[in-house]
């Protein structure tokens, strides 16, 4: 399955699953990019692969103005479910749509093993 299209079939799974294991465990992968990017207050941060949203609202409430892409036209549908619609936008996240230096910083915690070019 190409992965650019998986998530329109699995997604539902996907997000039922993320809330289960992240429900009984510490997300250390999220406290690491926090931790990373701290203060937040004023910046710019791009989220690569930004699935429903949920570590967008999480930048959001910090302070930050983020912004997420994701290739799967389901899960921005799911992101614009709690986010407004022009946060999120349905993109390749290899074909970044967005001028260089546009983000302070940009992060990616479930895409980067996407991507074929760095």
């Amino acid at each position: 399955m190409d992965f650019k299209k998986q998530y329109d079939v699995i997604g539902k799974q996907y997000i039922e699953g993320q809330k289960a294991f992240f429900s009984k465990r510490e997300d250390w992968g999220k406290q690491f990019i926090l931790k990373q990017l701290d203060p937040l207050a004023g910046k710019r941060i791009l989220d690569l692969g930004c699935g429903e949203g949920e570590d967008i609202q999480v930048y959001t409430s910090l302070g930050a103005q983020a912004l997420g892409i994701d290739t799967s036209p389901y899960m921005i549908t799911q992101a614009r479910k709690h986010l407004p619609s022009d946060i999120v936008q349905n993109a390749d996240i290899e074909y970044i749509p967005f001028n260089a230096n546009s983000f302070d910083a940009v992060v990616s915690r479930f895409g980067f093993h996407y991507l074929n070019d760095f």
